[in-house]
């Protein structure tokens, strides 16, 4: 009886993996491993608008197969904003892409290397600095029509306008309403967005002014500024009259 065994070669070269035919009884010698030193990378993350240090910033590698992810890494900065990486070496020599963001906290834009940064086994590369630009902030309050009654925990997206009609646009950011209907979305890259919320029964609506039937042009988002007053009613759906919906959101 014979069977084919997927093994992974755990060498830190990143060589892909190799098929071993195996048979019952048979000892199968050679299977060996090579450990190799690990690139490091280091730098400093500052704020772009004074140059102040940004601690608890992530940042991390990418890099394309087939290499990852067993290549890639992840650290965040300290108080005085620098990180260090430590990455798989490799045999070959690979060029790596480094990225910065800001999810935990979501106040500054991601950031990237500006250009590729090429490693091998052992090598150790200083300097790679990035700036973050603060991000644009979208305040206001989601209500029920009518009533005019808060919507608390209602579902809030920035959308990017120009996403293809074919698939679903693309959510920059979200968040939750508090108890009297208001949210704070920020950390949003300077732009045009389309701002909708969504709450139960109540329809997925965005941002209209003046109680108009149609849709806005886009809430324009400046760097490290807010724009207030995106305010959003939401309507119910409508439904077979079994049972009424109220303007609150009930039957």
């Amino acid at each position: 009886m014979t069977w084919d065994t997927l093994i992974e070669r755990m060498t830190l070269d990143c060589t892909p993996a190799k098929l071993i035919t195996v048979e019952e009884g048979m000892i199968t010698q050679g299977i060996d491993f090579r450990l190799l030193s690990a690139n490091r990378v280091t730098g400093r993350i500052t704020d772009a608008a004074d140059g102040t240090p940004l601690a608890g910033i992530h940042v991390c590698t990418s890099i394309p197969p087939p290499y990852w992810p067993s290549s890639s890494s992840e650290a965040y900065t300290d108080p005085n904003g620098r990180y260090s990486l430590f990455i798989p070496g490799s045999l070959d020599s690979a060029n790596y892409t480094i990225n910065a963001d800001d999810w935990s906290r979501m106040v500054y834009t991601d950031a990237s290397y500006p250009y590729p940064v090429e490693l091998r086994a052992g090598m150790e590369v200083n300097g790679i600095n990035m700036a973050m630009e603060e991000g644009a902030r979208v305040t206001g309050r989601v209500t029920y029509a009518g009533t005019n009654a808060p919507a608390e925990g209602a579902f809030v997206e920035c959308l990017v306008p120009d996403s293809p009609s074919s698939t679903r646009p693309k959510a920059i950011h979200s968040v939750r309403t508090d108890t009297g209907g208001n949210y704070c979305m920020a950390g949003i890259p300077e732009g045009g967005y389309v701002i909708y919320a969504m709450s139960g029964d109540f329809r997925h609506e965005g941002y209209y002014r003046d109680n108009r039937d149609c849709l806005d042009p886009p809430v324009m988002c400046e760097s490290g500024r807010e724009t207030a007053g995106i305010d959003i009613r939401l309507k119910p759906i409508e439904r077979p009259k079994e049972g009424a919906i109220e303007e609150d959101g009930t039957y």
